[in-house]
């Protein structure tokens, strides 16, 4: 399993702010490579030197301090369905037809009017955008005070995409392929993400498990 991590940066006020789940993953992997990259910090591009632990303005009026939290020791048991992945970062197994979990996907599928011919159904399992979410998560419901924070929904995405978002999470930058080229299914963060192979009306889910 990669280093679980938490990237922050402090605001004007002096208060540490997350970042999202995509930005901390292009934070974590300039670091470990030892390479600066841009993000995005109030919808303005930073340059940022995660080595360094700061991002500059492109403009050069604005510096932001960053800072690396290790969340190793506060790592979350990983889901008692998933198979074991040999040291591999990410990987995909296969459901198998009849099972709760291949029918659980199936119903959910089917509820939305659908009534495709499933060629399969994988499970991604990639445990560190699995705890990424999981903390996320639990922000979310310390904020709202509930948890009733996640719904499904049906998003288009490109069909160069799986690759990414099985190793980096889904974001509203993969929209764009629609109709029978491909389809996901997003639990709101991710939690659960079908993206759906179509060949005529046959289809292959990959059902990201995070």
């Amino acid at each position: 399993m990669s280093e679980l991590v938490e990237w922050q940066f402090k605001d004007h006020n002096g208060s540490m702010v997350l970042f999202d789940m995509c930005t901390n993953l292009t934070l974590e992997e300039a670091f470990k490579t030892k390479q600066k990259t841009k993000i995005k910090i109030n919808n303005e591009v930073y340059n940022a030197d995660p080595e360094r632990q700061k991002a500059v303005s492109a403009n050069r009026n604005n510096y932001m301090e960053l800072h690396r939290k290790d969340l190793k020791g506060d790592a979350l048991p990983l889901p008692s369905c998933w198979e074991d992945m040999k040291s591999s970062l990410v990987k995909l197994f296969a459901v198998a037809p009849g099972s709760k979990e291949y029918n659980d996907v199936k119903k959910e599928l089917t509820k939305t009017g659908l009534n495709p011919n499933i060629i399969t159904i994988e499970r991604v399992q990639n445990p560190a955008l699995w705890q990424n979410y999981q903390i996320l998560k639990k922000q979310m419901e310390a904020k709202n005070k509930h948890t009733n924070n996640e719904r499904l929904l049906f998003h288009g995405t490109g069909a160069n995409s799986i690759d990414l978002i099985n190793k980096q999470g889904f974001n509203r930058s993969y929209a764009g392929a629609h109709g029978n080229q491909k389809l996901v299914l997003q639990q709101i963060n991710i939690k659960l993400l079908l993206i759906l192979r179509s060949k005529m009306n046959n289809y292959s889910l990959h059902v990201l498990g995070i």
